[in-house]
């Protein structure tokens, strides 16, 4: 998070948002049934 305070900082967006960050999904591997 502290990135992106930076990079909100340095490019002068002004306040940055409290906002909490989304979770991460978890990335489904081939070897689950999800495609057939």
């Amino acid at each position: 998070m502290e990135i992106f305070r930076k990079i909100w900082d340095l490019a002068e967006g002004g306040d940055f948002p409290d906002a909490p960050m989304a979770a991460r999904v978890t990335i489904p591997y081939l070897t689950e049934p999800w495609y057939c």
